[in-house]
């Protein structure tokens, strides 16, 4: 009589976690970048929403809203204020603060004066701007502000262009 087969051997446990091992490690560069990809878009879409918002939250209520930040070039935070003492500006301390959003990944930024506000008719106060993130393979990576629209689109050529 031969032998009853009782389980799996040492080897064979071996080899399946060295496949295993191979697989993961010809996956996590993949899944790393796709996650840095899906970061960038969706930190994208919410800046976009975000001011969209204020945008909307201006001309509804017919006082002067938009976004401010700390530093010059790159962002990581934005402050969604509104006009509290209606002089027409979002950068004094009686300001209404609606919202601070933070963000995983770094904005770029070319706007003047650290702020993209838009008045009581719901138009951008300035020539325009765009906020961008330095990801090409992201699909949305950029955010362009002009006197009438917020276009979000993927930068390319030094531009914006829309999606």
């Amino acid at each position: 009589m031969g032998r009853a087969i009782r389980g799996i051997t040492i080897l064979e446990l071996m080899i399946v976690v060295l496949i295993l091992g191979i697989l993961a490690a010809l996956g996590i560069p993949g899944f790393i970048e796709w996650k840095r990809k899906i970061d960038v878009e969706n930190a994208t879409k919410e800046l976009y929403s975000l001011l969209q918002e204020a945008k909307a939250k201006a001309f509804s209520e017919k006082r002067v809203c938009g976004l401010s930040w700390e530093s010059e070039g790159v962002i990581q935070s934005f402050s969604f204020i509104c006009d509290g003492n209606e002089d027409g500006d979002i950068n004094d301390e009686v300001d209404e603060l609606v919202l601070v959003k933070n963000f995983t990944v770094s904005f770029n930024e070319n706007f003047n004066g650290r702020i993209c506000a838009f008045n009581e008719k719901g138009f951008f106060r300035g020539l325009g701007g765009t906020f961008r993130v330095n990801n090409e393979r992201a699909d949305y990576n950029c955010v362009s502000v002009s006197r009438t629209r917020i276009k979000l689109g993927k930068y390319q050529n030094d531009q914006c262009q829309p999606k």
